[in-house]
C-alpha cells in the first residue's frame, strides 16, 4: 500500500468527505459540461440568403428582407384586413419569405418525383441545407453511414400547411402523404438518407424549438450518446391559417416589421427559413483537424410554469435559464459581450427579456465594456420554429467577423425598458467588437410561447495557424477532384471552383485540393484537374470546360497492371518520385538491398548516375525495380490491380506484384536472366512487321532456325527476332510486298533461337526457387492463359525468354473477362498504344493509362493517370496522397439542380373534379387538359442499324421449345458472334460446349451460369430471352398461366439479380422476346406474355444498364424472318422500349393524341385486342357510369400503367422488385402472381395479393369490391409496404 493510500485509509469519515469535496472542486470539468465546437453552418433565409456568407452581407448591409405576401402563397388582397378582429382575415400584408420553396433537387437524394411532390417543402429544404452545413463543416456525407451521428430538428406545430393542402381533398391522399408530411420525419429522413444511427428527434416548443434542438444536441454529445450532431430548425408559411390565428391574437405588427426594443414595438412579422449547425466535441474536433466556427461553452433550458397567461413570458424563469447556462459555461455574466436576444418586438415581451438580461449579463456600470443586445428579427422577421438557430448563426458570424450589425427599425428605446446602470446597449449603428481580455463571448436566447426557454453561451473559435505556402511547394503538383450527381451540376461546380481559385491566396491552393479530396463526397459524375499553382488550375478548368466532354460518368473499373519489357528506360527516371513520394522511395530501397545481395551493385547509385547504362545485366534489373516501386505507389493511392500481365522481362515484376514471387525470388530471376543475356548481346536484331502472328511465322520461311516471331502485340503488329543477316533478308522481302517493317535498336535477340544456348544455364541458375499461390490473377503472355503460382517455376522462365510474347492474346483474354482499365507500370508508355489498338479492335469500353513519360515531371504524370482513373470511378485513398493534411479551406457548396415539385402539378388546370390515383378520364375537361392525356399506339418505324451491327463477345440466348431461340442463336453465329444457349431443365448442367440447362425457378442456377461463362474467359455481350414464347395457348387456364410465370417473369428477374450480384464492369443488354403478346394490326393476343412487358419496364427504370428493350414477334412469321428481325434489333441504335413485328413491318409503341367524341367529351380509346379471356375489360369511361366502369387495361394500356406505378421508386434507392438484391436483403416467400383489378376508384389500392381484398395501412381489411378483370403481373408491393424481391425458390402455387 502506498503512502497516499495509507494516509487516506487513516482519515475519519468526516475528513474523507471534506477531501472528496475539495477534489471535486479542483478536478477538471466533467464530460457533462465540456465545450462543443460548431464546425459548419447552412441556411436559407428571407432576402435571397442561401449560405452564411450571404447572411452576413445582409446583416452588414442593413437589409430589410420583409416583403408583401407573394401571390403564390395566398390571395393577400382578399385575406387582408387591418382590423385584427375581422374573422377569417389577416391584419398584416407582410412576411419574410424564402425563394423557390416549390423547387427541390430530388435526384440528389434519390427521391422519386412522385414522392417529392408529396413531401412537405420543409423536409426538402432541410435536406439541402443539411448537406450545405456538412460541406461547410468539411464532412463528407458518404462517410457518415453507420455512425452515431444525432439529428435534432426544431419545428413549429402550426407549420403544417402542406399537410392541409393535401388533406383538403381526401381522395388525393396517397401513400407518400403520410411520410411526406409527418414532422417526425424531418429528422428521420435525414437519418435514413445518410444512414445515421444516433438520436433522431423533432422538437416542438414553438418559437424556441430550434435552440432547444441545439441544447439537446449538446447534451447528447456531452453524454457520449452522439459523436457528431446536426441541430436544425425549419419553418415555412405556405398557407394563411396560422396567420389568421396570430392576427386574432393581436400578435402581428400592422406594418410587418419587428421593432425590437423600440418605442414603437407592436408585434412581430411571420417569417420562414431553415438553419442547420454541425456540432462536435471540441477535443475531438481539434484532434481531427476540423474547421471550427465557434464553441458552445454552455447551454440550459427551463419552463415558465404558471404565469398570468399561457403565452405570457416569465421574467424570473428567463433570468434563471440564463444563470444556469452561465454556470454550465463556467463564465461570469459580465464576460458576455454580445447577446442575440429573442427580441420579437412586442410591447410586453421585450421589457421582460431585457430585465432578465440586465440582472444576469448586464451587471456593472458604464465604466466596463458594453454588452450589445441585438435581434435578427428586425432584418428577417420571426422564423418561429427556426428563429433560435437563425439567431445562433448570426451570433457565430458576429464572433467570427468581430463586428456587430445594427438593429433595424430602432428610433428610440421602449419606455418600459430600463438600462441605466447596466452594460446593456442596443446597436443603432454597426459596431466593431474590440478585443476582450479572456476572448469574446456571446449568448443567444430563445423563448417559446408555450413557456420553454433556452439560452446558449458561445465563445469565439480557438486561434488557428495562418495558412502559409511551404518553401518550394509552389512547384508541387496536386490533384483537384470535383464531382456531382449530374453533368449540369458538375459544370456549375467547376464554374464555382474557378471563381474560388481566382481569389485564393497562393498558399490556399493546396488546401483547396486537400479539402476537396478528403472532405467532400465523391459523386457519380467526376472530373479531376492536375496543376501546381493557381494559374495552372484556372487553365485546367478552362480547358475542361471548353472541351466537348467536361465530365465523366462514373463506372466501376476492373484494373489490370501492365508491366512492359525493355525499352521504356530514360536517364533520370525515378529521381523526382524518390524525392516526393515516400512509398516509392521505400520500395526502391528494398529493391536496392535485394539487388546488392544478388548482383553486388547499387540500384540507387545507378539511378543517380550521369549516364544511362547499356549493360543489359544492369538495365533490366533497374527497370524491374522501378516497376515494382511504381506498383507500390499506385497501390498506396488505393489503385489495386485485379489482374497483372507482363511483357517479356515485365512478367517478373508482374509475378512479384501478384504475390507469386517474393522480392528475393523475383530479384534472383531478373538478375540471373539478364546476366545470361550478356552472352548473346551484340549478336542479334529485332524488327517490327505489320503482320498477324500466323503470317509473321510464315514470313520466317526457311530461316526458322535463325529467326522467330518474338512478339505479337496486336492483330497486325508482330516482332521478328534473331540473326541480323537472316532478318535483313526477311525484312527486304516483306518490304517488296508492301508490308511495313522497321528495325528495332537492340542487339539482343530474345525469344529467338539465339537464346536456346542459355536454356540449361538458366534452369540451373533458378533451380530450387520457391513460388507461392498468388492473390492476384496472373495473365501469362507465354501461354495466353491465367497461371497459378505453382506453375511459374524455372521451366516457365525459360519459356518466358524463348517463346514468343503473346501479348495481344493476353489482352484479348483480359477484355473478355471485363477488365477495362490498363495501367502501364513503366517509366514511359510503350504498351499503351497496342493495348488501345486491341481495345478498338474489340469495340470495348476500356482505356489505357500511362504511369510516367520520358523527361516529364513524374508526380504530375502520375497524378494525370490517377485523375483519369478517378473520373472513371476508381476509389482513391486520398489520405495517402495527403498524409500531412493541409488546413481545411472553404470550398463552394454543392450546386443544387432544383426542379419544381408542387401539389398543383398533380392535376391540370381547369374547373373539374380531380380524383388522384384514378386512371379514368373526366367527362368534362377543357382544352388545356389535352396535354395531360394520351393513348398508346403502334407506329411503323424503320430501325437504324449501327456499325459494327453486333457488339463483340458472347451472346446468351435463352432458347424456347418452338425453335425461335435456336434460330436466333444460329443467326448470331452466322454473323461471327459467339452464341451460347440456355434451355429450361431439371438441374443446372453444361449440355454442350456452348449450351446449358437450368431450373427456371432456382435463383442459384443463374449465378452458376454466369460463373461458368466467366470461368471460360468470355464476356457476355448481350442476352436474348425467348422463354416467354413458350406461353400456354389457353388464356382461360389461370393455373397454367400462373405456373408459366416461373419461366416467363421469374427467370428474367432472377437473371437480372444474378447480373447485379456479379457487378459486371460492362453490363450486357437484355432483349426480351415474346410472340403474339402485342397487336399492332388488331389480331388476337396471348395474355400470358403480357406480364413480362410490365416487368421489362421495371427493369428499364431500376437497371437501365441492362435494358435492351422488348420485341414481340409475329406468330405468322417464319423462323428465319423472326430470327432476322430480332438480330437486326440487336444491332440498332434506336433502342425502343417496345417493338412489334407484324406483317413483315416494324412497329414501335408511342404516345398518341386523345380522340374526341362529337359531344366534346374526351374518351379513352385503345386498340382492342380480341383476348381469348372470359372477362374482357370495358374500354370507356363516361360521365354516366364513371363510378363503376373499370379503366381500360388491355395489353397496351396495362403495360403503361404498370411502368408508371413503379416509377415512384427511384433507381438506386433500395426500392423495386429487383433492387433489393443490391444490398443483400433477405428474400421473402413468394405470393401468387395474379393481379386483381378492382373498380377504377380503387385502382391505386391494387396489390399483388393472394386475396381479392386490399388492406388498409392500419391492417384492417376493406370490403372486397366487384372484380372486373384478372391480369397476370410480376410480384410487386404498393409503396406503403415497400418493395419485395422474388424468392430464391418459387414455392408450389397456393390456392
Amino acid at each position: 500500500m502506498s503512502k497516499v493510500s495509507e494516509r487516506i485509509a487513516n482519515l475519519t469519515p468526516e475528513q474523507r468527505a471534506l477531501l472528496e469535496k475539495r477534489m471535486r472542486a479542483t478536478a477538471p470539468r466533467p464530460q457533462a459540461s465540456q465545450p462543443i465546437a460548431i464546425l459548419g453552418m447552412g441556411c436559407r433565409l428571407p432576402g435571397g440568403v442561401e449560405d452564411p456568407d450571404a447572411y452576413w452581407r445582409l446583416l452588414m448591409d442593413g437589409v430589410d428582407a420583409i416583403t408583401e405576401v407573394p401571390a403564390d402563397r395566398w390571395d393577400n388582397a382578399r385575406l387582408h384586413d387591418p382590423d385584427p378582429e375581422s374573422a377569417g382575415r389577416i391584419s398584416s400584408r407582410w412576411g419574410g419569405f424564402v425563394r423557390d420553396v416549390d423547387r427541390f433537387d430530388a435526384a440528389y437524394f434519390g427521391i422519386s418525383p412522385r414522392e417529392a411532390v408529396r413531401m412537405d417543402p420543409q423536409q426538402r429544404l432541410l435536406l439541402e441545407v443539411a448537406v450545405d452545413a456538412l460541406e461547410d463543416a468539411g464532412i463528407a456525407t458518404d462517410r457518415l453511414g453507420g455512425s452515431d451521428t444525432g439529428v435534432f430538428v426544431g419545428a413549429h406545430g402550426h407549420a403544417s400547411d402542406y399537410l392541409w393542402l393535401q388533406y383538403t381533398d381526401p381522395t388525393s391522399i396517397d401513400a407518400f402523404t403520410g411520410t411526406g408530411t409527418a414532422h417526425n420525419l424531418f429528422a428521420g429522413r435525414l437519418s435514413y438518407i445518410f444512414d445515421l444511427h444516433g438520436p433522431s428527434i423533432v422538437v416542438d416548443t414553438a418559437c424556441s424549438s430550434s435552440l432547444v434542438a441545439v441544447h439537446l444536441a449538446v447534451q447528447s454529445l456531452r453524454s457520449g450518446e452522439s459523436s457528431l450532431a446536426l441541430a436544425a430548425g425549419v419553418n415555412l408559411i405556405l398557407g394563411p391559417h396560422f396567420s389568421i390565428a396570430a392576427s386574432r391574437m393581436h400578435m402581428l405588427a400592422p406594418d410587418g416589421r419587428c421593432k425590437a426594443f423600440d418605442q414603437r414595438a407592436d408585434g412581430f412579422v411571420r417569417s420562414e427559413g431553415c438553419g442547420v449547425v454541425v456540432l462536435k466535441r471540441l477535443a475531438d474536433a481539434l484532434a481531427d483537424g476540423d474547421p471550427i466556427r465557434a464553441v458552445i461553452r454552455g447551454s440550459a433550458m427551463n419552463q415558465d410554469g404558471h404565469t398570468n397567461g399561457i403565452t405570457a413570458p416569465n421574467g424570473l424563469a428567463q433570468r434563471a435559464v440564463i444563470e444556469r447556462a452561465l454556470r454550465d459555461a463556467g463564465v461570469e455574466g459580465g464576460a458576455i459581450g454580445y447577446v442575440e436576444a429573442h427580441g420579437t418586438g412586442t410591447s410586453l415581451g421585450d421589457p421582460i427579456e431585457v430585465e432578465a438580461l440586465a440582472a444576469t449579463v448586464g451587471r456593472g456600470g458604464t465604466d466596463v465594456s458594453p454588452c450589445w443586445v441585438g435581434s435578427v428579427k428586425t432584418n428577417i422577421g420571426h422564423l418561429e420554429g427556426a428563429a433560435g438557430v437563425a439567431g445562433l448563426i448570426k451570433a457565430v458570424l458576429v464572433l467570427q467577423h468581430r463586428e456587430i450589425p445594427r438593429n433595424l427599425h430602432f428610433t428610440g428605446l421602449n419606455p418600459h425598458i430600463a438600462t441605466a446602470g447596466t452594460r446593456i446597449v442596443f446597436p443603432a449603428q454597426q459596431q466593431s467588437w474590440s478585443d476582450a481580455p479572456r476572448g469574446r463571448l456571446a449568448a443567444v436566447s430563445s423563448f417559446g410561447w408555450s413557456g420553454t426557454n433556452t439560452h446558449i453561451v458561445l465563445e469565439e473559435a480557438p486561434a488557428k495557424a495562418a495558412i502559409a505556402a511551404a518553401a518550394g511547394s509552389a512547384a508541387q503538383a496536386s490533384i483537384l477532384p470535383l464531382s456531382a450527381r449530374s453533368p449540369a451540376a458538375l459544370r456549375e461546380l467547376m464554374h464555382r471552383h474557378r471563381a474560388r481559385i481566382t481569389t485564393a491566396a497562393p498558399g490556399e491552393v493546396q488546401g483547396l485540393c486537400c479539402t476537396a479530396a478528403l472532405r467532400r463526397t465523391h459523386h457519380d459524375h467526376r472530373v479531376a484537374l492536375v496543376a501546381a499553382d493557381r494559374d495552372g488550375f484556372i487553365a485546367a478548368i478552362d480547358g475542361t470546360m471548353a472541351g466537348s466532354s467536361p465530365r465523366r460518368s462514373v463506372e466501376r473499373r476492373r484494373t489490370v497492371f501492365v508491366f512492359p519489357g525493355q525499352g521504356s528506360q530514360w536517364l533520370g527516371m525515378g529521381r523526382g518520385l524518390l524525392q516526393s513520394e515516400p512509398e516509392f522511395r521505400k520500395a526502391l530501397e528494398r529493391c536496392d538491398a535485394a539487388i546488392r545481395t544478388e548482383a553486388g551493385w547499387s540500384l540507387l547509385e545507378e539511378l543517380h548516375g550521369d549516364q544511362a547504362s547499356t549493360d543489359i545485366g544492369v538495365l533490366q534489373p533497374t527497370l524491374f525495380a522501378v516497376q515494382v516501386a511504381l506498383a507500390a505507389l499506385w497501390r498506396s493511392w488505393g489503385i489495386e490491380p485485379e489482374a497483372v500481365v507482363g511483357h517479356s522481362m515485365g512478367e517478373v515484376a508482374a509475378a512479384h506484384v501478384a504475390g507469386i514471387l517474393d522480392l528475393a525470388a523475383a530479384t534472383r530471376v531478373i538478375c540471373r536472366r539478364s546476366a545470361l543475356l550478356r552472352r548473346v548481346a551484340g549478336r542479334g536484331a529485332m524488327a517490327l512487321v505489320e503482320l498477324p502472328l500466323a503470317e509473321a511465322r510464315e514470313a520466317c520461311g526457311t530461316h526458322v532456325d535463325r529467326i522467330a516471331v518474338a512478339v505479337s502485340n496486336g492483330p497486325r503488329a508482330s516482332v521478328l527476332s534473331g540473326d541480323p543477316q537472316a532478318l535483313d533478308e526477311v525484312v527486304a522481302r516483306l518490304g517488296a510486298r508492301g508490308v511495313f517493317c522497321r528495325l528495332v535498336k537492340v542487339d539482343v535477340a530474345s525469344h529467338s533461337p539465339q537464346v536456346d544456348e542459355l536454356r540449361e544455364d538458366l534452369l540451373s541458375a533458378l533451380a530450387g526457387m520457391e513460388t507461392r499461390e498468388g492473390d492476384i490473377p496472373f495473365y501469362s503472355t507465354v501461354s495466353a492463359e491465367v497461371r497459378r503460382g505453382g506453375e511459374l517455376g524455372p521451366d516457365y522462365w525459360v519459356r518466358n525468354l524463348r517463346d514468343p510474347v503473346r501479348f495481344y492474346d493476353a489482352v484479348r483474354l483480359l477484355l473478355a473477362a471485363q477488365f477495362d482499365a490498363f495501367v502501364e507500370i513503366s517509366p514511359h508508355p510503350i504498351l499503351v498504344p497496342p493495348v488501345e489498338d486491341a481495345i478498338a479492335e474489340a469495340g470495348a469500353d476500356a482505356l489505357g493509362i500511362a504511369s510516367l513519360r520520358r523527361d516529364q515531371p513524374e508526380r504530375t504524370e502520375l497524378l494525370q493517370g490517377l485523375a483519369r482513373l478517378y473520373e472513371r470511378g476508381a476509389q482513391v485513398d486520398w489520405t495517402r496522397l495527403w498524409p500531412e493534411r493541409a488546413p481545411v479551406t472553404v470550398l463552394p457548396t454543392y450546386p443544387w439542380q432544383r426542379e419544381r415539385y408542387w401539389l398543383d402539378d398533380l392535376k391540370p388546370s381547369g374547373d373539374f373534379s380531380w380524383r388522384s390515383g384514378s386512371a379514368s378520364v373526366p367527362g368534362d375537361v377543357n382544352e388545356d387538359t389535352r396535354r395531360w392525356l394520351f393513348v398508346p399506339e403502334w407506329r411503323r418505324r424503320e430501325a437504324v442499324v449501327r456499325a459494327p451491327a453486333l457488339e463483340a463477345g458472347a451472346w446468351l440466348v435463352f432458347a424456347d421449345s418452338t425453335g425461335r431461340g435456336a434460330e436466333i442463336a444460329a443467326r448470331l453465329a452466322g454473323a461471327g458472334r459467339d452464341a451460347w444457349t440456355v434451355v429450361p431443365g431439371d438441374a443446372f448442367a453444361a449440355t454442350g460446349a456452348r449450351s446449358f440447362s437450368l431450373r427456371p425457378g432456382e435463383r442459384d442456377d443463374y449465378d452458376k451460369l454466369l460463373a461458368a461463362m466467366m470461368h471460360s474467359g468470355v464476356r457476355v455481350a448481350g442476352v436474348v430471352h425467348c422463354w416467354n414464347v413458350d406461353a400456354p395457348a389457353n388464356d382461360a387456364d389461370v393455373e397454367a398461366l400462373q405456373e408459366f410465370q416461373v419461366a416467363g417473369c421469374a427467370s428474367v428477374c432472377f437473371l437480372i439479380q444474378a447480373l447485379v450480384a456479379h457487378d459486371l464492369a460492362r453490363p450486357p443488354r437484355i432483349k426480351i422476346v415474346t410472340q403474339g403478346a402485342q397487336s399492332p394490326d388488331g389480331r388476337s393476343t396471348t395474355l400470358a406474355q403480357t406480364p413480362v412487358w410490365g416487368l421489362g419496364r421495371v427493369i428499364a427504370e431500376e437497371h437501365p444498364e441492362f435494358w435492351g428493350g422488348l420485341v414481340d414477334l409475329d406468330p405468322r412469321a417464319s423462323g428465319a424472318a423472326a430470327a432476322e428481325f430480332v438480330v437486326r434489333e440487336l444491332g440498332t441504335d434506336d433502342v425502343e422500349d417496345g417493338i412489334a413485328q407484324s406483317g413483315g413491318e416494324r412497329y414501335v409503341l408511342a404516345p398518341g393524341p386523345l380522340p374526341r367524341e362529337p359531344s366534346g367529351a374526351w374518351v379513352q380509346r385503345h386498340p382492342r385486342p380480341r383476348h381469348r379471356c372470359s372477362s374482357e375489360p370495358r374500354v370507356r369511361a363516361t360521365r354516366r357510369s364513371r363510378e363503376r366502369d373499370i379503366v381500360c387495361l388491355d395489353n397496351g394500356m396495362y403495360k403503361l400503367w404498370f411502368a408508371r406505378h413503379f416509377r415512384c421508386h427511384q433507381p438506386g434507392r433500395h426500392t423495386g422488385p429487383t433492387a433489393r438484391l443490391r444490398r443483400g436483403a433477405a428474400r421473402t416467400p413468394a405470393e401468387p402472381l395474379v393481379l386483381v383489378l378492382l373498380p377504377r376508384d380503387d385502382l391505386h389500392h391494387v396489390h399483388a395479393r393472394s386475396s381479392h381484398t386490399p388492406t388498409e395501412a392500419d391492417g384492417r381489411t376493406r370490403p372486397a369490391r366487384r372484380t372486373e378483370a384478372l391480369v397476370l403481373a410480376p410480384q410487386s408491393s404498393p409503396p406503403t409496404d415497400g418493395p419485395s424481391a422474388l424468392p430464391s425458390r418459387l414455392p408450389p402455387r397456393s390456392s
